[in-house]
């Protein structure tokens, strides 16, 4: 099992992360937590790329689509 690192070597790795990188951005589109929630469990089981091109549409008006967010989830 590896050891655990202590507080002051994560911080340090953290604050490396940030100054390399202020404001990451990921690859899976959003226009709010919601939707950004739904990305991230529906590419658990497909690529990023995958669920954007499926999103795409719905990213309009996520909350017409409801019904499809919520089945989607269910898969």
């Amino acid at each position: 099992m590896a050891k655990q690192l202590d507080y002051h070597t994560i911080r340090e790795i953290f604050t490396r992360f940030q100054a390399a990188e202020p404001e990451p951005k990921g690859e899976l589109e959003h226009v709010n937590v919601y939707t950004l929630v739904v990305a991230v469990a529906l590419s658990a089981q497909a690529t990023d790329a995958g669920v954007n091109k499926e999103r795409a549409p719905r990213l309009q008006s996520p909350t017409r689509h409801k019904k499809c967010w919520i089945s989607a989830l269910r898969r």
